[in-house]
Order: C-alpha cells, then sequence, then structure tokens
C-alpha cells in the first residue's frame, strides 16, 4: 500500500498543469466518486490548521482495485497526498513511517482501510499531519 500510496505521489505533485482530476471546488463530486467507487464513505479531510490546503485529487489504480488520493498544497508550495485504499481483511495497525526511495509517508490500517500520508516535510511534521488525519477520519467513520 504505501509504495503504491509513494508512487502516485510522486507522479501527480510534480505535474504542474494538472495535479488533480477534480480540483477544491468539487470537493463534494470526489468525495462522492471515491466513496462508491471503494464502497466505503470517504471524504478529504481538512488541513487547513495545518498550513496545507485542499487542491483536489483523483481516483487511482491499484492490483487491489481502486484507490483514492487527496491533495493538498502549502504556502510555499510543498504538496502533501492522502492515499486511500480498502484492505477488506487487514487487520488494524499502529501508524507507522515508511520510505520508498528519498520519499517517506506515515501508513496506517483502521476497519478495513489502509490510509498512507506522504509530503516532503521533517519525520516530526509528517507524524503530526499524519496524526491530525487519523483524528479525523476516525471520527468520521
Amino acid at each position: 500500500m504505501a509504495r503504491e500510496a509513494i508512487a502516485n505521489h510522486v507522479v501527480y505533485t510534480t505535474d504542474r498543469k494538472r495535479p488533480t482530476e477534480l480540483g477544491a471546488e468539487q470537493r463534494d463530486d470526489l468525495a462522492r466518486w471515491v466513496s462508491n467507487r471503494l464502497g466505503r464513505p470517504v471524504a478529504p479531510p481538512d488541513l487547513s490548521s495545518t498550513g496545507f490546503h485542499y487542491m483536489g485529487g483523483r481516483l487511482a489504480a491499484t492490483p487491489q482495485g481502486p484507490a483514492g488520493q487527496f491533495m493538498y498544497q502549502n504556502a510555499e508550495g510543498a504538496r502533501l497526498t492522502i492515499f486511500v485504499l480498502p484492505l477488506r481483511d487487514a487487520p488494524d495497525t499502529p501508524t507507522r513511517t515508511v520510505d520508498v526511495g528519498a520519499t517517506d509517508g506515515c501508513a496506517w490500517i483502521d476497519k478495513g482501510v489502509g490510509y498512507t500520508v506522504v509530503a516532503p516535510v521533517s519525520p516530526e511534521e509528517l507524524h503530526r499531519l499524519a496524526n491530525d488525519v487519523r483524528r479525523q477520519l476516525g471520527a468520521a467513520t
């Protein structure tokens, strides 16, 4: 899951013309689309208090089936992604650091859904962001 999340992060965050399929103004449409494809309600969390503002997102393909990707950007232009992938038979896991090459993320599984937060920030900041995402997504389920 983390490798797929990081691969999608690297491919789409570097795209300056079309990093997302649906933009921030289509947040509700994207949430419905991703939720329908994943078979469970999913919506992008609000990270504005962390300095990251929602840009939009897309549906992504993985060997396990469809996944959702939500993208954010801060004032310095750094982009953060949240990757959401159903893992129906997987047990819950704590948040753990993952790295693939030069890119770091935090991943966890909660109630049959895998999440990975990827951003070019310090490990401490990445964990703070992942904890905020996990808190918000956990409250939504």
